[in-house]
């Protein structure tokens, strides 16, 4: 679900570009006052994404290293 959250914020990020790009108003349903709120509040949700993927990651890694201690450790 991280995975996915993060390629439709990213799809989001591209959108409003192109909208600001291409010059169009700011949706009217659209809780934020300009584009650059807009693009500065999906980006921080970018970084929080990857930061939980890299913690992920992370966590995997370490989850890999305790089993196999427990696999291989000799019996006490």
């Amino acid at each position: 679900s991280y995975l996915k959250e993060l390629a439709d914020d990213k799809a989001t990020l591209s959108k409003i570009e192109q909208m600001q790009t291409d010059g169009e108003p700011l949706p009217d349903n659209n809780p934020y006052g300009s584009f650059s709120a807009w693009r500065d509040a999906i980006e921080k949700e970018i970084r929080t994404g990857q930061s939980s993927l890299d913690r992920i990651d992370v966590q995997k890694a370490e989850l890999m290293a305790f089993n196999y201690f427990v696999e291989t450790a000799p019996e006490a």
